[in-house]
């Protein structure tokens, strides 16, 4: 059984905010589609980088885990999406926060904070 975000989860602000994300990475396809339609993989991928796309990085170690800095948003292994705020990981859609080493490796970072 999945466990799904409440009504409640979804319309307090980080609710809203990972539902705009979402709704962003939608767009961002829609707009990649028509990036690389009826085109050659070379001039494809030269409009998708013009265009400031960049591949996700993934991390491995505890290590790539520990060097993230604040306010970088993972999704873990098991599907957890978390914001990383000191030594804790914030997932969303939970109260509190986990140290962030419990996170499931590898994670995709879907935001990295400044460091």
């Amino acid at each position: 059984m999945t466990n799904h975000p409440s009504d409640e989860m979804l319309n307090d602000a980080e609710g809203r905010e990972l539902v705009q994300s979402i709704h962003d990475r939608q767009e961002q396809r829609r707009e990649l589609f028509q990036l690389i339609l009826g085109r050659t993989t070379t001039k494809a991928v030269e409009r998708i980088l013009a265009a400031g796309y960049r591949k996700l990085r993934t991390i491995t170690t505890v290590e790539e885990l520990d060097a993230l800095p604040d306010m970088t948003v993972v999704r873990s292994k098991a599907g957890t999406i978390a914001n990383i705020v000191g030594d804790r990981a914030y997932v969303f859609g939970f109260e509190g926060s986990a140290p962030r080493v419990s996170l499931a490796l590898p994670a995709t970072i879907l935001h990295e904070g400044e460091s």
